[in-house]
């Protein structure tokens, strides 16, 4: 029976550790995330003003969504694939270039994935160390 309090006293300890070391991982990904997509945005953007800033924002909210608040990927990045079909049709005088559309979607899926899924790796990288 003395047992079962230290237990549940160590598997409190360990929630606080896990919660404490989230936090210092958001507050490092509120630096860095938006600043990656800033960055991003430049490269993956079609060659006008509206779409680098369309692209950096929409980055900037999908890195928060899926890195920070931990919100459902499969929903992000159906977010992000409407994005690139309106920022191409309008980009590009009201039709669609589908190279244009590989190389925006494309990269950024894999960035707004990588960030998703490397996450819950980082967290518990923490937790080991």
């Amino acid at each position: 029976m003395a047992r079962q309090p230290e237990s549940q006293d160590e598997l409190q300890q360990a929630l606080k550790q896990q919660q404490k070391h989230s936090e210092t991982l958001d507050r490092i990904l509120w630096i860095f995330l938006p600043i990656l997509a800033l960055l991003l945005s430049t490269i993956f953007a079609n060659w006008n003003i509206l779409s680098t800033i369309g692209t950096a924002f929409v980055l900037t909210i999908a890195f928060i969504a899926v890195g920070i608040k931990k919100k459902s990927l499969a929903a992000t990045l159906a977010i992000t694939l409407l994005y690139c079909l309106v920022d191409n049709y309008l980009s590009y005088g009201f039709q669609f270039n589908i190279t244009g559309l590989k190389r925006q979607l494309l990269s950024m899926v894999l960035f707004i994935a990588i960030v998703g899924l490397v996450r819950p790796m980082a967290e518990r990288a923490m937790m080991k160390k």
